[in-house]
């Protein structure tokens, strides 16, 4: 999903924002597609590891009311 929506705004810049403007904006770069790709995977990687808080966590919250609106 990082990758097509990288791939969806680095097209954006190339086709002067889906041809709105007559010529390109922005420089379409490879780079930019490979390195948000590799920070959308990270994000996972680093948030699949993060514990989820339990049911007992919401109940003792400090700011109670707060994360049952969420």
């Amino acid at each position: 999903m990082t990758f097509l929506l990288s791939l969806l705004i680095e097209l954006a810049q190339l086709t002067g924002l889906f041809f709105l403007y007559p010529g390109s904006y922005r420089l379409f770069d490879v780079d930019d597609l490979m390195l948000n790709t590799l920070g959308g995977f990270l994000g996972v990687v680093i948030a699949d590891r993060i514990p989820r808080p339990t049911a007992a966590a919401f109940r003792f919250s400090f700011f109670p009311g707060s994360l049952r609106r969420l």
